[in-house]
């Protein structure tokens, strides 16, 4: 009893991404009326607030204000620089990236790119049909077909590096259709 709420944080950190909730009140099952374990959609909302670092919300707030999105191929990305994990204290973009990819339904590939060391680091996530791996292998990604990392040389700027980057995945999404 009253183990609804718990059961849903779980459920996320096990990797689940969709849940049945009831909206104001209203919702159930209507083949068992009157049983009790709906769980509000607010509840659900609060809690995941609730437990999420503040540093993470900051730099998720700094991720998403940078967003950029290519209608056309479906390619999603962002850049932050090494001073934006120092100021907000880091954290991860998991948590992110997994709404994005769950609730975006015009996201098919997310590219999160930090600065490290002088480098551009990308973290590649994609949907099905298309592959983390194969689209960032001309970069020599290494991963998943759900996801993939690598990095670029250090030649120009940030911005510079990061357009390179989001122009060569907008092409092979292009051309792999």
């Amino acid at each position: 009893r009253g183990m609804g709420l718990a059961n849903v944080l779980a459920g996320i950190d096990a990797g689940a991404d969709r849940f049945d909730a009831s909206l104001g009140g209203m919702g159930g099952c209507p083949y068992a009326p009157g049983a009790t374990g709906n769980v509000c959609t607010e509840e659900i909302v609060h809690a995941l607030w609730r437990t999420t670092p503040v540093a993470e919300l900051k730099l998720w707030g700094r991720a998403l204000s940078r967003l950029e999105h290519d209608k056309e191929t479906g390619l999603v990305w962002t850049v932050l620089g090494a001073s934006d994990l120092l100021e907000t204290g880091g954290g991860s973009l998991d948590g992110m990236v997994r709404e994005l990819m769950t609730y975006a339904p015009d996201a098919k590939v997310i590219a999160i790119m930090q600065e490290e060391r002088g480098r551009l680091h990308v973290e590649l996530h994609a949907k099905a049909p298309h592959s983390a791996t194969e689209l960032a292998r001309v970069f020599g990604a290494t991963g998943t077909r759900e996801r993939a990392t690598f990095s670029t040389g250090s030649e120009g700027t940030l911005g510079e590096q990061a357009r390179t980057v989001a122009d060569k995945l907008r092409e092979l999404l292009r051309t792999s259709r």
